[in-house]
């Protein structure tokens, strides 16, 4: 029986990719997509959630500075658009908790978001909103950046893929997103963008099972609360630890990821915290 949760990915997902997802059915699926971040890197790849955000503003430069500073390869940031078109670092839908202006961020221009201070705990910082673009400029080297893209409609998706092209960082950037007919159709439109289906939980792998393999994600994550030792050892079984991301994880499940042994992990770093990041 489907819970509430796997009907609405269903109910998500466009006709286009529904009439494929058909086709698939008579005539064959796929084994899951293996994705794999290409490099050099030392296992496991740690993302810093926001920047390191325990006492400076999310997503933030200076956040951003301190994640690069301490050794982390991998970034976590969260992405929205202004009301003018400009993508921007920004986790809420309205500005009341980050920029004391209670008014939603896809009704503001640029300039009305670029200018006032981020806040921190409710206090203004010394930091403004980061744009995309500036990321891209200033870190797009120094991380693999994993985009927690806020947004739902397919044509923001595409102009950010097309942003990602225009700097040369498909090998280094991941769009994640919970709307599978947005991630099946930017593996469509744009395979050479590394994508992530997010809100991905144990129990859901046969929606996988029904996507022709060129439409399957490269990525999927779900939380760490919803990670056991069960679906850890089916995911090594099945050959899939590459290309799993584990998210929300924190001083108090830090431990259990570790012990399971998961090789992405998008981490809320506090000082405590031993992950071995220069070493």
């Amino acid at each position: 029986m489907l819970n509430s949760k796997s009907n609405k990915k269903i109910a998500i997902i466009g006709l286009p990719i529904l009439s494929y997802i058909l086709f698939s059915l008579f005539y064959g699926g796929s084994d899951q997509k293996i994705g794999h971040i290409e490099g050099s890197f030392k296992r496991p790849i740690y993302f810093a959630e926001k920047g390191i955000s325990k006492h400076l503003p999310e997503n933030s430069m200076m956040s951003i500075e301190v994640a690069k500073i301490k050794g982390f390869k991998g970034l976590e940031v969260d992405v929205r658009k202004t009301a003018d078109g400009e993508f921007v670092l920004f986790n809420d839908a309205n500005c009341k908790r980050l920029l004391g202006i209670n008014k939603e961020l896809s009704d503001l221009s640029a300039a009305e978001v670029l200018t006032p201070r981020l806040h921190k705990k409710n206090k203004p910082s010394s930091s403004s909103v980061l744009m995309l673009k500036q990321l891209f400029k200033d870190y797009g080297d120094d991380f693999i950046i994993y985009i927690d893209l806020k947004l739902d409609e397919t044509g923001d998706a595409k102009e950010l893929a097309a942003l990602i092209i225009e700097n040369e960082l498909t090998a280094s950037v991941i769009v994640s997103n919970p709307n599978l007919s947005l991630i099946a159709g930017l593996e469509n439109e744009y395979p050479e963008i590394m994508t992530c289906l997010s809100d991905f939980k144990a129990g859901d792998e046969w929606i996988l099972s029904l996507l022709p393999f060129d439409l399957e994600p490269d990525f999927t994550a779900c939380k760490a609360d919803d990670l056991d030792q069960d679906h850890a050892s089916w995911i090594r079984k099945n050959k899939l630890m590459g290309s799993k991301i584990i998210y929300d994880v924190n001083s108090g499940n830090i431990d259990l990821i570790t012990m399971l042994e998961m090789q992405n992990v998008i981490v809320d770093y506090e000082s405590t915290m031993t992950l071995g990041l220069k070493d």
